[in-house]
Order: structure tokens, then sequence, then C-alpha cells
């Protein structure tokens, strides 16, 4: 089956964002059904937010993650040069650093982790965070909502060097980027994302977003022009994603809700 979308058919309302639909998708026999080949990565594609090997991703598999990529969807830019990587992976460190250290964003975060196979299970969503480390520590205390909100605690602390780690382990970043700002271009930006995504797989990667910096608070302004200034954004481009690709082992794959929790019928 072809699955043909219609994206924001009768426009898009900022003022009442739900509205309107915002796709109408209509599915067709066709064969072939998958021309890009992507779909049997599907059950195994994962956001590998962990630390990579270091190793940049060779120029067959940048090349393999361009061929599937569509032109309407958005400008991919893939970069492993050891200059570009350099100025990234430090604007990387550095937003991180803001959004940790920063109170307002960081509980954001702290409001979705779900810590222990008891929250994980319960909640099915956020990030999760399981295994022996995890459960210990949370039952020493060391993982409550009020130890990850504390600056100087042991939490925090560890959450700016995992995201340090993270940062200095990869050595090929990638971003999108629209010429404007439009819903339609947000939504074909992340169909583009998810196909990297995909393709990233199949090739054997890891790849996760990285986005911290393009985040639209006043401490991180900034950093987000100078993220723009190394990526090379036109005045009156918008960098969409901003994601990082290597080599790591694939983590599990994450809960998901029921489907009647998310659909209506």
């Amino acid at each position: 089956w072809r699955a043909d979308a219609a994206v924001v058919p009768d426009g898009f309302d900022e003022g009442q964002a739900g509205a309107r639909p915002f796709a109408v998708v209509r599915f067709i026999a066709a064969v072939p059904a998958d021309p890009d080949g992507l779909a049997a990565a599907i059950v195994s594609r994962r956001s590998g937010k962990v630390d990579y090997d270091g190793r940049a991703v060779p120029p067959a598999a940048i090349a393999a993650l361009r061929r599937v990529h569509r032109a309407d969807e958005g400008a991919l830019t893939l970069t492993s040069d050891p200059e570009a990587v350099a100025a990234l992976r430090r604007i990387s460190t550095a937003a991180m650093r803001v959004e940790v250290d920063t109170d307002r964003t960081y509980a954001e975060t702290v409001r979705v982790m779900r810590i222990g196979a008891d929250e994980i299970a319960a909640h099915r969503d956020g990030l999760s965070f399981h295994g022996p480390f995890f459960w210990w520590a949370k039952a020493l205390g060391l993982l409550s909502p009020e130890a990850q909100m504390d600056k100087d605690s042991t939490a925090r602390g560890m959450a700016r060097a995992l995201l340090d780690d993270q940062a200095a382990s990869t050595a090929t970043f990638g971003w999108l980027t629209t010429t404007g700002n439009t819903r339609a271009q947000q939504i074909g930006v992340g169909r583009a994302y998810v196909r990297q995504n995909l393709a990233a797989t199949r090739a054997g990667l890891a790849f996760a977003p990285w986005s911290q910096a393009l985040q639209e608070f006043s401490e991180m302004a900034a950093l987000r022009a100078e993220l723009r200034a190394v990526v090379g954004a036109a005045a009156g481009d918008t960098v969409q994603m901003f994601f990082r690709l290597g080599y790591a082992p694939p983590p599990p794959p994450t809960p998901r809700r029921a489907l009647d929790a998310i659909i209506a019928a």
C-alpha cells in the first residue's frame, strides 16, 4: 500500500491549532509499496541517546542516507568535517549545560523521567531509565524530583556528565533546514527526519535528535545564533532538526501506549 498525504489541506490557523486536520491520508494499493526499502527498519528504529564509539560515519553510509531524502521536505546536510564537528560539539555541550542549569527548562525533563520498571509500565511515555544502577539510585533517593532539581546534587551532576560524554563521542552531525517555517514545512521535515532515522537503522548506525541549541527560550538565544552561523543558515531559513549519528549498540525498545489512548475513532 502507498500512503498519499495531503498536508494541512485546509490551511493552518495558529490561533486554533487543533481546529483543522493537519493531514488527510489515503491508502492506495500499489506495487512497489516501499520504493526506498525502509519499511523493514520500522520495528528496529531507535533514538540512540547513548555514548557513541567516536567513529565518523563513512562516505558510503552518508550517501545512502542522502539517497532517501526528498528535496521538497527541506535541505539535508550531513558532515563529519573535523572543524565543523568540533564547533558543533562545543555548541551542543554548552546548550546542554544551559538546559540542565536552567531550572524551569530542566524541570520539563524531570517531569517526564520514568525511573524503574514500575514507573515505565505505569506511564509508557517520557524518558525511560531502567537497570540495577537506576533502581538503586532511586531507592536511595538520589533520583527523586527534589534531588534532580537541586543544582548541587549528584543527580544534576550525573545529567551534566552524561550529556557531555554524548557530545564528545559524536563525530558526525546532521541537520534539516527550510526556507521558511510554515506548519506544512515543519511536518515535511518531520517526515524527512524519520526517513533518515530509518535509513540510518538499515545501515547499522545509531541516530538521535540533538536539538537543545534550537530551543527558543531566552537563555539559549546566543547559542542558537551561533549554531545557525556554523551550519550556514541564511536569513529567513529555519534549522528545524539537528541530530547526531555514529556507532553504538541499539538501545532496547521503549514502551508504547495503547492505541485507544491516542486515537479517537
